[in-house]
């Protein structure tokens, strides 16, 4: 424990120095990260205390209210990236997820590789071309249909599909375009909505990139260049 640090019973807390103060971002950590806040923070509240069936801890700092308990990791899911394709210009990462077999990029390439309708074929063909063209000159922004909230970075590929009727849907490869030089690549489906949101499989992959996207942004405020650190970056979500 970080020499300053100290533990606090939760109502003295709160009747003292956390009524006049605002966490704009909490936080949920694993027991590993609630380690490292305590050897190498000095200026935090720690506070622990046990609720029915877990033992929950909780860290105040300037900006952020990190919370680490049993029972919320049992819930969250491990995210691990595996490189796809890595050359000079560009850096292609999928993502696995804790308790799935495949990647998410596998597990789009084993559906749709044999696809029988025409129209779909055609757009799997040039979702590998896209794939095969940032490999050979960057993730360039022009690869990409912008998708998700303007705040985040996930898009898709294709960029371009063929007219076709609705019901026959287009394909979609959901990414997050991290820089013009790394790239994750998500999961995918047959898009036959408006928008993704009305999808329930669809709206899980970009929901999913959303998530991890988040984390991945706050990792880099914290420092990290994940340029270098995403070879054996883990991070949980839920």
């Amino acid at each position: 424990m970080a020499e300053h640090a100290f533990k606090i019973q939760v109502g003295h807390v709160r009747a003292t120095r956390l009524r006049s103060r605002q966490f704009p971002v909490v936080r949920f950590i694993d027991l590993q990260t609630w380690q490292q806040l305590h050897f190498h923070l000095n200026s935090a509240i720690f506070l622990t205390y046990k609720l029915k069936d877990f033992r929950q801890n909780i860290c105040f700092t300037e900006n952020y209210a990190y919370i680490c308990n049993n029972k919320y990791m049992q819930d969250m899911r491990q995210v691990e990236f595996v490189p796809f394709r890595l050359t000079d210009v560009a850096e292609i990462f999928t993502i696995k997820i804790e308790g799935k077999g495949y990647t998410e990029l596998q597990e789009f390439i084993i559906t749709f590789r044999n696809v029988k309708n025409n129209h779909l074929k055609n757009d799997y063909e040039q979702i590998i071309k896209s794939l095969a063209g940032i490999v050979e000159n960057g993730v360039k922004e022009s690869f990409f249909r912008p998708e998700g909230k303007m705040h985040d970075r996930v898009c898709c590929i294709p960029l371009l599909t063929s007219f076709r009727q609705k019901q026959n849907g287009t394909l979609r490869l959901y990414c997050i375009r991290l820089s013009d030089k790394l790239l994750i690549v998500g999961g995918g489906g047959i898009k036959t909505t408006r928008t993704y949101n009305e999808d329930q499989i669809l709206s899980e992959h970009v929901e999913t990139l959303q998530v991890i996207d988040k984390e991945l942004s706050y990792l880099e405020n914290e420092g990290k260049d994940l340029h270098k650190d995403i070879y054996n970056l883990k991070i949980h979500i839920d």
